[in-house]
């Protein structure tokens, strides 16, 4: 607990504070946080777009995202 905890809860506070670790420390670690992202198709990876890309005269970084043009153009050739 940090001293801004502690001076926020006040007395009657650690215990409801204690409670709250508990509950969170219990949460199963496979359990997701956050928005979901899930795709209705299955796309091609990024290496084989890239390559795709590159051969076809597109400039694309080695790291990083496709960007959604050059994405685009493979679906459409494919």
């Amino acid at each position: 607990m940090t001293s801004t905890q502690r001076d926020l809860c006040g007395q009657g506070g650690n215990r409801a504070l204690r409670a709250r670790r508990h509950v969170v420390r219990d949460r199963p670690p496979h359990q997701a946080r956050g928005r979901r992202v899930s795709r209705s198709t299955v796309d091609a990876d990024a290496r084989t777009v890239k390559e795709w890309a590159r051969a076809n005269g597109y400039e694309v970084n080695h790291r990083g995202r496709v960007p959604a043009h050059i994405r685009e153009a493979f679906d459409a050739a494919n």
